[in-house]
């Protein structure tokens, strides 16, 4: 327990619980930890108050759409590796035809 809470900062609560007929001090166990975090009272993340921070969060917010529109297509490239590539031999073979328009 004390190697588990030096990089967690001040720990008000451990509890420790043991169950079962056979247990051995030092032996691999199966293991479940809670962490609950305090609010200092700061948000985090503040409104904007200025124009220019209302602004930056727009730009940002449209950034992120930008994004995340991006990352979901991604996936699907080979989708429009294969609809270019008919594209390009659909009009390859249409110009190959000649037209019988003429009277």
């Amino acid at each position: 327990m004390e190697e588990l809470s030096y990089n967690l900062g001040k720990v008000e609560n451990k509890g420790v619980e043991i169950s079962g007929q056979d247990y051995v001090q030092n032996t691999m166990c199966e293991i479940d930890i809670t962490l609950y975090g305090k609010s200092d009272g700061l948000a985090e993340h503040d409104e904007p108050k200025t124009f220019g921070e209302k602004s930056f969060a727009a730009i940002s917010s449209g950034w992120n759409v930008i994004t995340s529109i991006f990352l979901f297509i991604l996936p699907l490239w080979p989708l429009f590796l294969i609809l270019g590539i008919g594209y390009y031999f659909y009009k390859k073979r249409n110009k190959n035809i000649p037209n019988n328009d003429s009277h």
